[in-house]
């Protein structure tokens, strides 16, 4: 699975494709040659047998030691950039179930409100849309937004819609 390490100073996210697992090739392309500035950049080795991709971490905090106390503003351009990636992967010829939704893993720009996912370009790691609704659903939940309390009941109304996507 993903391991932390530091190699030539640099923080690395680190995941092991075996043999026996599909890697999406196109995927892996797209993300050397011309990566979208929402995923981490990446390198790629092959070490014995095993295919190694390693996530650059970026300057940033991770989604789980943020603050979560915000104003309605402030969450909404949050939650914008955290949505856009899913909008915008089939311009990449990426799949959104394949982003991580780790709050471990998602990194939140210090000064704005940016988000840079690791993608995983491996068929088993897909989640389904369920999984990703039940990650923004926690993410809404675990906000405290001071000037509007009810908005994250709005949107979690919103959310858990049978008519959402």
């Amino acid at each position: 699975m993903l391991t932390d390490v530091v190699i030539a100073n640099k923080n690395y996210t680190k995941l092991s494709v075996s043999e026996n697992q599909t890697v999406d090739w196109i995927a892996l392309k797209v993300m050397k040659q011309d990566c979208p500035d929402f995923l981490l950049p990446i390198k790629t080795m092959e070490i014995d047998g095993e295919q190694e991709i390693r996530y650059e971490q970026q300057d940033g905090v991770r989604l789980c030691y943020s603050s979560r106390k915000m104003y309605k503003k402030d969450f909404v351009a949050l939650l914008e950039n955290m949505l856009m990636p899913f909008k915008i992967c089939n311009d990449w010829f990426l799949d959104y179930h394949n982003i991580l939704l780790d709050e471990k893993y998602v990194l939140l720009g210090k000064k704005d409100n940016t988000v840079k996912y690791i993608y995983i370009p491996v068929a088993e790691y897909a989640q389904t849309d369920e999984e990703i609704e039940n990650f923004f659903s926690s993410v809404i939940l675990e906000a405290d937004i001071m000037d509007d309390s009810r908005y994250a009941v709005d949107l979690l109304r919103i959310l858990k819609n049978s008519n959402s996507n």
